[in-house]
């Protein structure tokens, strides 16, 4: 599984800055622009589902570790 590091993006509003994730799926574009879909394992508490979309600007704010 793959490792990455998002250098700037946010996930309902919240920011989310050089924070490191476990890769679910690539960089895609959609309707409200682009995201990457991550497991967040928790992170965001125990109401939010663990595989989440992180909202980002260009595949540019993404750092492979």
């Amino acid at each position: 599984m793959n490792t990455i590091k998002i250098k700037n993006g946010s996930y309902r509003n919240q920011p989310v800055t050089g924070m490191i994730f476990n890769l679910v799926k690539g960089f895609q574009t959609g309707a409200k622009g682009g995201y990457v879909t991550v497991n967040a394992d928790g992170y965001f508490g125990d109401t939010v589902p663990d595989i989440i979309r992180v909202k980002v600007d260009s595949i540019e704010d993404l750092e492979f570790v």
